[in-house]
């Protein structure tokens, strides 16, 4: 019975698994975002300045690693993300980033029409100063979907 019992729940799992692969792959699927981010941020562990960026997503076979590349400059970053999810679909996409004092963190990727977003990990830096007693604001940066 046992063994019965943890086959279902393996299985359950890749289930899971491949149903919300599948989800946040279709979120890029043929497109990518394009932001104007007025301010410098963290991207995971990467600091990146203020400028235009795309954010796509650059293999369908992992569809959880987003790429974000600044348009003028040679700077780009890979973000490891996780899925998330909101009681609504956006209604337009939006990045949100986790401010603190004067530093801006990438926190989730949100695509309009869906329930499902991407969250990347608190970097170490903005867990270091969330304990300091430093009060997180939310700030959202409306973008746009773009064709490939």
């Amino acid at each position: 019975m046992n063994k019965l019992l943890t086959k279902a729940l393996v299985a359950l799992m890749f289930f899971a698994l491949a149903t919300g692969t599948t989800t946040s792959a279709q979120l890029f699927e043929g497109s990518r975002i394009e932001a104007r981010i007025p301010f410098g941020f963290y991207a995971g562990t990467t600091w990146l300045p203020a400028g235009k960026y795309t954010i796509r997503l650059p293999n369908t076979l992992a569809p959880d690693l987003l790429l974000i590349q600044n348009a003028n400059d040679p700077v780009e970053a890979f973000l490891i993300t996780d899925s998330t999810t909101r009681a609504t679909a956006a209604r337009e996409s939006s990045l949100d980033f986790d401010r603190l004092g004067n530093k801006y963190f990438l926190s989730d990727i949100w695509v309009e029409r869906h329930k499902t977003g991407f969250r990347l990990e608190a970097p170490s830096l903005e867990k270091k100063l969330e304990k300091g007693a430093m009060k997180k604001e939310i700030q959202a940066v409306t973008v746009h979907r773009a064709k490939l």
